[in-house]
């Protein structure tokens, strides 16, 4: 999996907000992957990292249903230690880096 995250600033102009309705967040972010779960785990681990919604805060990353399902049926990756991350500049490695912590957590 190949993915660029860029400049996580807080105040910007995008409207995106998480769980706080306060914080806005400029998130930039390519992700390319022919693992369907491996893509869906790290859009949920960059949903964590953004403080997202309850139903996804609450529950870790392979215990999400439709994560589950997926795994069940042996579509892809069935652990993060089956997904590899790669920054593609010094400036994504940071955020890469967070992505990759909340992925293991769950």
């Amino acid at each position: 999996m190949l993915v660029k995250l860029s400049e996580f600033q807080e105040k910007s102009n995008i409207k995106y907000r998480g769980k706080n309705t306060e914080a806005k967040y400029d998130y930039t972010a390519f992700l390319a992957s022919t693992d369907r779960v491996a893509i869906d785990a790290v859009g949920l681990a960059i949903l964590k990292l953004l403080e997202s919604s309850d139903a996804i805060m609450n529950r870790k990353i392979f215990e999400q249903e439709q994560i589950e399902k997926t795994v069940e049926l042996g579509l892809g990756a069935c652990s993060p230690l089956e997904i590899d991350i790669v920054s593609v500049d010094p400036e994504s490695q940071k955020y890469c880096g967070g992505v990759v912590e909340i992925l293991m957590k769950g």
